[in-house]
C-alpha cells in the first residue's frame, strides 16, 4: 500500500510541474491567431498577425473585472477585422473558432458574430 502512495505520489508531482510547461507550448505553437484585445488589437502569438477595429469599437471591463479586457460593440455598424494571411487558408482539414460573447439584448434578425 506504501508502494501506492509513493507511486501516485511520483506521478501527481510529476504531472503537476513538467507536462504544464509543454502542453502551453504545444498549445501556443499551434495557434493561428489569438487576439486577448488587452486595449489593443495586436496578434498574441508570435505570428503578429493584428487586427484593427471600426472606429465604433470600444474597450470595456472584461472577465473577472479586468479594465480594457473586453470589446463593447454599440449594435450598429461595429466590427474587428483581421487581415487575410495564408495561414487562415484552413482548406478541408480540422481547425475551430472561438469567441467569448456577451449581449445586452438578442436583436431580431440575428446576424453573423464570425464570417
Amino acid at each position: 500500500m506504501r508502494l501506492l502512495y509513493l507511486l501516485l505520489f511520483r506521478f501527481f508531482l510529476v504531472f503537476l510541474l513538467f507536462p504544464a510547461y509543454s502542453f502551453a507550448q504545444d498549445f501556443n505553437s499551434n495557434l493561428v491567431g489569438h487576439w486577448k484585445f488587452d486595449n489593443n488589437f495586436n496578434d498574441a502569438t508570435s505570428k503578429a498577425n493584428h487586427a484593427t477595429g471600426s472606429d465604433g469599437v470600444g474597450f470595456t471591463t472584461g472577465v473577472g473585472g479586468m479594465a480594457n479586457t473586453a470589446l463593447l460593440f454599440d449594435g450598429v455598424n461595429d466590427y474587428v477585422k483581421i487581415a487575410h494571411h495564408s495561414a487562415y487558408d484552413f482548406g478541408t482539414g480540422d481547425y475551430s473558432l472561438g469567441a467569448w460573447v456577451k449581449f445586452s439584448y438578442i436583436p431580431d434578425g440575428w446576424t453573423s458574430i464570425i464570417w
